[in-house]
């Protein structure tokens, strides 16, 4: 199992891009990703 801290260690440097149109689905994931993924931008799927 991976800690908390290897996951953040091995996600540095990364630049991830997450699009999602729920808005309380992209925050909470957002919420939840950012604390691995410093470098984390989430936007709003518009067709």
């Amino acid at each position: 199992m991976v800690s908390a801290k290897e996951l953040r260690d091995a996600a540095q440097g990364l630049k991830v891009l997450y699009v999602e149109d729920d808005r309380d689905l992209r925050e909470n994931t957002y919420r939840l990703l950012t604390s691995f993924l410093p470098m984390l931008q989430a936007l709003k799927m518009v067709r």
